[in-house]
């Protein structure tokens, strides 16, 4: 086996090949996650942008499916904070526009 090869065989992937590697085990579990076609790839669209942005030290991570999985759960809980604050301040401004009453 030539060096070139060899080398080859050795360069760790790249943070976009780890991920489009695992990109139907993702999307399951986004899916179980989420309940939603359209909001589970969605939320793996944006996974993905912030795992390739960010590129963390692939090196600690042992189980790189479950650093994933936790990263995406997490997108997931974010996102559902922020639209329940968003409801709470259209709340607000409905109550202080009609009155207390509302």
């Amino acid at each position: 086996m030539s060096v070139v090869v060899r080398n080859l065989q050795l360069a760790p992937r790249s943070h976009e090949e780890e991920f489009i590697r695992r990109y139907d085990f993702l999307f399951s579990r986004c899916l179980q996650l989420t309940k939603q076609k359209d909001v589970a790839e969605d939320l793996l669209h944006d996974g993905f942008v912030q795992f390739t942005i960010n590129r963390p030290d692939l090196g600690p991570i042992e189980d790189l499916d479950g650093y994933l999985c936790r990263l995406l759960r997490n997108l997931y809980y974010a996102r559902l904070r922020l639209a329940r604050a968003l409801i709470g301040q259209s709340r607000i401004k409905r109550a202080r526009f009609h009155g207390s009453w509302s």
